[in-house]
């Protein structure tokens, strides 16, 4: 059955907006577990690196009342371990939480884009706060170039495996269209 090219742009358009169902039970709860555990282990990592490279005397630990008595670890001062040591967590705690959202809302893909969008704005207010005295912390412009960093390459990470590929390299990799049907 042919289609007219109204229909075949929109509807290819329209492919690359929704998320490919899946087929299978299984494979969805196996595919939100993966989101599930990533964003643990992201966010594990982000308090690692509080825990190994900070002080002790952060308003972070006051907030939770948790007294720190470790030892730092010592790393040389240069542009790589300055990263890890004041930006990383924030990108990895920014990136755990868009894991959580797509875990949660894996079922509709729009809204989820939805709740991330509005989180990664309210994340990137909280730091613009900080540069005020009515909100706690130090505001550092590397924070927030290191959480836009961070939420574009999950974005990116996102969009490349959730758009289907085919053997034959075609953009989108569909053979004909979601609306078009195979003669």
């Amino acid at each position: 059955m042919k289609t007219d090219n109204l229909t075949t742009s929109f509807c290819f358009t329209n492919s690359f907006i929704r998320k490919p169902q899946i087929k299978g039970d299984y494979t969805a709860r196996k595919i939100r577990l993966i989101y599930a555990l990533s964003s643990l282990i992201a966010l594990s990592a982000g308090f690692l690196c509080y825990y190994f490279f900070r002080d002790s005397n952060l308003i972070f630990y006051n907030i939770f009342n948790i007294n720190m008595t470790h030892n730092n670890v010592y790393i040389a001062h240069n542009v790589f371990t300055d990263f890890l040591k004041y930006n990383l967590c924030d990108g990895l705690w920014l990136v755990s939480s868009i894991l959580l959202l797509r875990c949660i809302w894996f079922g509709s893909a729009r809204t989820g884009n939805y709740y991330t969008i509005v989180f990664i704005g309210a994340a990137l207010l909280l730091e613009m706060l900080q540069l005020t005295a009515f909100f706690p912390g130090t505001f550092d412009i590397a924070d927030m170039a290191a959480m836009a960093i961070f939420a574009l390459l999950e974005r990116c990470i996102y969009f490349y495996t959730s758009i289907p590929t085919h053997k034959d390299g075609l953009a989108g990799g569909m053979r004909s269209l979601p609306c078009q049907q195979e003669e």
